[in-house]
């Protein structure tokens, strides 16, 4: 008896997903190891780390854009 599954769009799409090759580069490995230190730290901690993060990388992104998402005050106060 022939029980094979058939497999629905959704399934044959998510399964697609699994069997493509990550791409692990030098800065994926750098995320892991940056996700594994915010996993160590209290909720409170790893969300304004991150917050400082994404300053960072928005800044390098964008270094003359003068519509800041937050303004200098707050800045200041975020960087301690």
């Amino acid at each position: 008896m022939n029980t094979k599954k058939v497999m629905d769009p959704v399934d044959q799409e998510l399964l697609a997903i699994l069997k493509q090759p990550k791409e692990e580069d030098e800065h994926y490995h750098y995320g892991q190891h940056v996700a594994s230190q915010l996993r160590r730290m209290q909720p409170a901690q790893a969300a304004s780390t991150r917050l400082k993060i994404e300053k960072v990388l928005y800044k390098a992104q964008f270094p003359d854009s003068s519509n800041l998402v937050v303004n200098q005050e707050s800045e200041q106060n975020l960087m301690g």
